[in-house]
Formats: structure tokens, sequence, C-alpha cells
């Protein structure tokens, strides 16, 4: 809900009136939505139950060889049964800042020796969404989780 402030007649006092973002033509989450509470594992083993909602969580990226996932910071008691693909925003370096990118980043470089899977822990914001398939054979993935931005690295 958004408020506006409209001048109230032939009085110098304020009046706060509430308008919908609908109505202003803005598509967005309301507050509930948001909901940083969440374990990490709850959201992927039933990721039809948060379709379209965005999530603030903490867990570790893993980087492997030609894909990465998320985990959940702690052993997980559900499984996940449900393919999800991890796909991070376009906008994912502006939104997470120029510092907290350049670290993700560096900690997920890769350095001779053993290294794979190299991982990050941090809070992210996600967005789990239905999987966009690429054509009508395309049954790779059931969900996708969007990632937004990187909220903390530590």
């Amino acid at each position: 809900m958004c408020f506006a402030i409209e001048p109230v007649v032939g009085q110098p006092v304020f009046r706060v009136a509430s308008i919908e973002p609908q109505e202003m033509g803005i598509d967005i989450q309301s507050a509930s939505d948001l909901d940083s509470s969440i374990d990490f594992c709850e959201i992927q083993a039933k990721p039809s139950e948060f379709l379209n909602k965005t999530f603030e969580v903490r867990a570790d990226y893993v980087a492997g060889f030609e894909m990465g996932w998320f985990e959940d910071v702690r052993e997980c008691d559900t499984k996940q049964t449900s393919a999800i693909a991890y796909l991070f925003d376009e906008q994912f370096a502006e939104a997470t800042g120029k510092a907290k990118h350049r670290r993700f980043e560096r900690k997920l470089k890769i350095r001779p020796g053993p290294g794979l899977p190299r991982s990050v822990r941090g809070t992210f914001k996600i967005r789990v969404e239905p999987y966009a398939k690429r054509n009508e054979m395309d049954r790779r993935f059931d969900y996708q989780f969007r990632v937004l931005s990187a909220v903390a690295i530590e």
C-alpha cells in the first residue's frame, strides 16, 4: 500500500490517503510476501508453495564445474523433490553493490590445486518462479530460483 498526501481544502493541513500500487500501475510484492524467517530447506522441498514470492535466505552458493546450486547452511531434514535451476538475475551485480559483488567473485575464483566445488556463504534475496522452458521439449527443471542480490557475504 502506498500513501499520498492530499491537501485538505480550506485548511493548511494535509490528509494521508492510501493508494493501492496497482492503481498507480506499479506491480510490487507486498511486505508480507517478503519473508526472511523461512528455512531454505522448506523452499527447496516445496517450491510450489512459494511460487512468485521473494525471500532472503542464508545459504551456501556452491559453484561446480558446469553449474552452481544453493545449499542450506545446515543439514536439511526434508529432501528436495523437484528439479530446480538457480539463475542469477541480470541485475544481480548492480543490486548487490560493487564491493559485495567483488567479494562474492573473489571467493568463487578458481585457484590452483584441488578446489572444486567452491562455495560462498551469505544471505541472498531469491525469487521462486516456474521454470521458463526454452521449448516444448524442455523438461530439465520444474522451478527456477532467481537470485536477485547478495544481501551479505560472510
